[in-house]
């Protein structure tokens, strides 16, 4: 999940009180703190190591500018040797060849591409629109694959790199500041997370509680610097990121491994 790798930083002055929590309090803590941040923020920051296997489809399956689309297949990276893609087994794949191709974006840093089992230099390519692997070294990425091999075999295709935004600053801070609010509330101390009591009638004992979803449901934490944040960088209080469909397009199939 993306809300994992949401980093947590914890403010310099605050540094001397987080130490006092335990370890159990503390990891709870900036769970809380990433999941809430990256729902608030419409799901669009985090990143994830992804492992995929380029291959091309015929012209006549998908499309793109060149006439022909393509998909990403696992082949063993999940564990299944017996896997076919929409290209076929082994040697079976169109020739194509192109020098760019798309990856399930947006691509935020190429870790490393494996051809044959041996590393491409970095030098070879470049990423275009934090989506195009582009070579730029005069050759061409591979023709087909062979699916069936392992992901540093002979034969084998194979691009790692980290998907999705980098959460901007002062975010990792913002979640640092939540997370410490979450573990006063967890040890029962004062805490600037907001209060359900809306009314109180002292002589009747009688206490009015707001539903705490209104907080999450509005985009809000009830911490002022951390809304002051969500706010800028999710001012419509977007769910979850936006896509452009078109009933018109295409769509290409595509599979990745996520690990």
């Amino acid at each position: 999940m993306k809300y994992k790798t949401w980093p947590v930083v914890i403010p310099a002055d605050l540094a001397d009180e987080w130490a006092t929590y335990g370890a159990g309090t503390r990891q709870r803590a900036e769970d809380l703190a990433r999941q809430v941040m990256f729902t608030l923020t419409g799901q669009r920051f985090g990143t994830i190591t992804a492992t995929v296997r380029p291959c091309f489809q015929p012209a006549d399956v998908g499309r793109n500018y060149r006439g022909a689309g393509h998909v990403f297949w696992p082949g063993l990276l999940n564990g299944a040797p017996n896997a076919v893609g929409p290209c076929g087994c082994s040697p079976q794949c169109t020739e194509v060849g192109y020098d760019r191709l798309a990856l399930p974006g947006p691509v935020h840093e190429v870790v490393s591409v494996m051809i044959d089992g041996v590393l491409v230099d970095e030098t070879a390519y470049r990423v275009d629109h934090r989506r195009w692997l582009h070579r730029i070294d005069g050759q061409r990425w591979p023709k087909h694959q062979d699916l069936h091999a392992a992901d540093d075999a002979v034969g084998a295709f194979t691009i790692v790199y980290l998907q999705g935004l980098p959460v901007p600053d002062p975010g990792p801070e913002m979640a640092g500041l939540l997370a410490v609010e979450f573990a006063r509330g967890m040890q029962s101390g004062s805490c600037k997370l907001p209060d359900r009591a809306t009314s109180v009638s002292r002589q009747g004992v009688s206490v009015e509680l707001a539903d705490i979803r209104e907080w999450f449901t509005n985009g809000l934490t009830g911490i002022e610097q951390v809304d002051l944040w969500i706010m800028a960088v999710n001012p419509y209080k977007s769910r979850r990121p936006a896509r452009i469909t078109s009933p018109e397009s295409v769509r290409e199939r595509r599979a990745m491994v996520i690990r």
